[in-house]
């Protein structure tokens, strides 16, 4: 058990959400993040118990994965103009990893040593996926999902980054 920043699947006690207020409607995708900000913000605590279980159903393909990273990636950059205090160093890497990836294998070309961080992200990805992983399919699908998780939080983030900029206020899809 510990106290961190957000949680998945939070269960609250009536008397937090009286007090701070419900899920915010705005937003289409992270209402929990913004919510949990919103509870720390106010002096609660969020405790992560590893004992609770829950069933999660993933998504039933890799384009729908996409879509839901891609999603979460998009409405971050509004959540952090209302709650400015939940921005986390964290939060912004995999935009910067959207970013600097495509340049470093641009410039490979130039020279082999841009193609190191590609190249890393690539070994990282394989040595997590078998380690963790206990099938071959499993293996091998992790190899995929990685890069789906990352370039697409990443890619939403920068565009809903662009958006929040430009309309000062909301989120287009």
């Amino acid at each position: 058990k510990q106290y961190v920043d957000t949680v998945p699947f939070p269960i609250y006690k009536r008397s937090v959400l009286k007090d701070v207020g419900l899920y915010d409607e705005e937003l289409v995708r992270n209402q929990d993040d913004e919510l949990n900000y919103r509870c720390r913000s106010k002096g609660y605590r969020i405790l992560m118990d590893p004992d609770l279980e829950t069933i999660y159903y993933v998504r039933e393909n890799l384009k729908d994965l996409w879509h839901q990273y891609f999603q979460y990636g998009l409405y971050k950059p509004l959540v952090f103009k209302k709650v400015p205090q939940g921005r986390r160093w964290y939060h912004f890497v995999p935009s910067l990893f959207t970013t600097l990836m495509p340049i470093s294998l641009g410039l490979s070309f130039v020279h082999w040593g841009f193609l190191l961080p590609s190249l890393g992200y690539l070994v990282l990805s394989i040595i997590i996926s078998v380690s963790i992983q206990q099938t071959f399919r499993k293996k091998f699908f992790s190899l995929l999902v990685f890069p789906i998780l990352h370039f697409g939080y990443g890619l939403g983030f920068i565009i809903g980054l662009l958006s929040v900029i430009k309309s000062n206020n909301k989120v287009q899809e």
